[in-house]
């Protein structure tokens, strides 16, 4: 199906992140190739296997658990400076939310699901805070939607709303900060014609249907 993108709008992504996640990659990879250089010439082949066995477990449960472009799109996204939301119309006037962000060059997205599926929109603390008992300065924006027949990406979505599913946008950070992106996505999906208005509190807005 072909999208055409219609309104697009940046989702933040800290630098420092980006950076450790590449620097973690050159670790693995590095130490992938010393234990595949290890195998070859037979030295510490024991830890060098079981380091081997261990990075194909996690590939292989995380596409499981997750559908393989999932997983695939999460980790690259890690290493992308330019994240994005994305507001796209296919070519039988269906109007897409879309997830993604841009990698040397290349357009990715995540994620698409139909605008008219957005059901809330909400900004929150965390678990640091949760655990803490105190503002932790972990805020997050998140969308929750109707998933349909969406593959479920997040175990912990069941817990609040079993019919729906859910997307972190943008890093944890102070609560002032979050609150001003999540008024700008909340404006982001009014202009594409939905009206959200305020639910139990000042930091959620549910879908009242097309404005």
């Amino acid at each position: 199906m072909h999208y055409k993108p219609i309104d697009k709008m940046a989702i933040p992504k800290p630098g420092q992140e980006v950076f450790i996640s590449w620097m973690l990659m050159i670790i693995i990879v590095g130490l992938i190739a010393l234990s595949l250089n290890n195998l070859y010439n037979q030295v510490a082949v024991l830890p060098s296997f079981l380091w081997l066995i261990m990075i194909v477990s996690i590939l292989v449960f995380g596409s499981v658990e997750q559908g393989a472009w999932a997983f695939l799109t999460n980790i690259l996204g890690a290493f992308a400076f330019e994240h994005f939301l994305e507001i796209a119309e296919t070519d039988v006037n269906l109007r897409k939310l879309c997830f993604g962000f841009r990698i040397i060059g290349i357009r990715v997205i995540q994620k698409s699901l139909d605008l008219k599926n957005v059901k809330m929109l909400q900004w929150s603390p965390g678990q640091a805070t949760s655990i803490a008992g105190k503002d932790m300065n972990d805020w997050s924006v998140v969308i929750w939607f109707g998933h349909d027949n969406h593959t479920y990406e997040n175990s912990q979505k069941a817990q609040l709303n079993p019919d729906q599913d859910l997307y972190i946008l943008g890093p944890a950070r102070a609560k002032e900060i979050t609150e001003v992106l999540g008024h700008e996505i909340l404006a982001f999906i009014h202009r594409a014609g939905i009206n959200m208005v305020q639910g139990k509190d000042e930091f959620t807005f549910v879908n009242q249907g097309n404005i």
